[in-house]
């Protein structure tokens, strides 16, 4: 689902679930439809690389065992440790 954040205090009410099985592209196309301000994705980076850039500032929060080999051709990758 997605949520809109105004505050720093919206952000902290946001509850961030996953399981595996990404998919980006449906995202990707949210995006390029809906053309938010910023679009910034909480992954492990574990999927495949998206097929085209939304044209939106793409925020990538990256975490996991494979968070060093992220890349993408779009975006900002900011990598941390859970």
């Amino acid at each position: 689902s997605d949520v809109k954040i105004k505050s720093l205090a919206d952000l902290s009410k946001v509850k961030l679930i996953g399981r595996g099985g990404t998919y980006i592209e449906p995202l990707m196309q949210w995006a390029k439809k809906h053309k938010p301000t910023a679009l910034v994705v909480f992954t492990d980076g574990e999927f495949m690389t998206p097929s085209f850039n939304p044209g939106v500032p793409v925020l990538w929060v990256i975490h996991g065992r494979s968070k060093e080999d992220f890349q993408c051709p779009f975006g900002t990758i900011i990598r941390f440790d859970t």
